[in-house]
């Protein structure tokens, strides 16, 4: 086949549609739903969670990850686009949170912590089994877009899709001790974006 030939029948096929940015967070944002409603159908909240939530730290086990899920589904947006740049600069709120919570989990005052196999595999299982469809499924639409960055790209929606995952199953944990959860949730969004971004590197590697 001559290279007119072939530039000629390429013209002709239907151009294919690009992602539209509001699609992916809509779409990320529903896979991560359906396995938290299927979780909390099943196992239900936390008892006396208004409550609960009213406690600054309680409601930080929740707001903290969700803050990572909304930068991280910003920024994987963006690098939907060729030569984006990402601000990394809000990342810091959370570090400072995270590292003070930390903090405090030490002292005696923020309650005991269940650091037993059976509660750390729990936490970190579920919450990586609850990330695994928002993940797949982030990173074969992010693959419609034009990133040049793939594997940063399915790292990012890793982080989003696990993110979402921890903060959902944070309505159902009852541990409180702010040690437990900022190094447990951490280790599962880190596993969950480290998958993530080997994903996207081995599928992805333009």
């Amino acid at each position: 086949m001559m290279t007119q030939d072939l530039i000629a029948q390429l013209s002709q096929q239907p151009a294919a549609r690009p992602m539209r940015p509001g699609r992916y967070g809509a779409v990320l944002v529903l896979a991560a739903l359906l396995p938290l409603l299927g979780f909390w159908g099943i196992m239900g909240l936390r008892p006396g969670l208004l409550q609960m939530l009213a406690q600054p730290v309680v409601a930080l086990k929740t707001a903290l990850p969700l803050f990572c899920a909304g930068w991280s589904l910003f920024a994987v947006i963006r690098f939907t686009r060729p030569g984006a740049r990402l601000p990394l600069w809000p990342l810091i709120l959370p570090l400072l949170v995270g590292i003070g919570l930390i903090v405090y989990g030490v002292a005696p005052a923020s309650g005991s912590a269940q650091w037993t196999p059976f509660y750390i595999s729990e936490c970190v299982g579920l919450i990586i089994v609850l990330a695994a469809l928002p993940i797949v499924v982030a990173v074969h639409v992010f693959s419609q877009g034009a990133s040049t960055r793939p594997g940063a790209s399915a790292a990012l929606s890793g982080l989003a899709a696990s993110s979402l995952a921890a903060s959902g199953y944070s309505l159902y944990c009852t541990q409180d001790n702010p040690l437990f959860f900022v190094i447990w949730y951490g280790i599962a969004i880190g596993v969950s974006t480290a998958l993530s971004w080997g994903i996207g590197r081995s599928r992805f590697s333009w």
